[in-house]
């Protein structure tokens, strides 16, 4: 298996949207391609993930610009902790 996880976002959104899309827009179309329960699973487990990643992205931008150098020690944060770092790393470019 490849890793394609240094190509970021956008391949995962990509792959998902091309084939979930079958799921809105006719559940035959994706039938002629994804012919076993097990690919089928696949393509959710992709949805699910993007989903997930995305939600991230948007706690960790949120949070990024609500904080303030003068407010960081003490503002609560209200999101896991594992983005902390990425939150850390972002808000400088919303202090000017």
């Amino acid at each position: 298996m490849t890793d394609t996880s240094a190509l970021g976002m956008e391949l995962g959104s990509n792959r998902f949207y091309s084939y979930a899309s079958s799921f809105v827009h006719g559940f035959k179309w994706m039938s002629d391609y994804i012919r076993d329960d097990e690919d089928t699973m696949k393509v959710l487990a992709d949805g699910f993930a993007s989903a997930v990643i995305m939600t991230e992205c948007a706690v960790a931008l949120f949070e990024a610009q609500s904080a303030h150098p003068a407010r960081v020690p003490v503002r609560l944060r209200h999101c896991p902790r594992i983005l902390w770092s990425t939150i850390e790393e972002w808000a400088p470019r919303y202090w000017e």
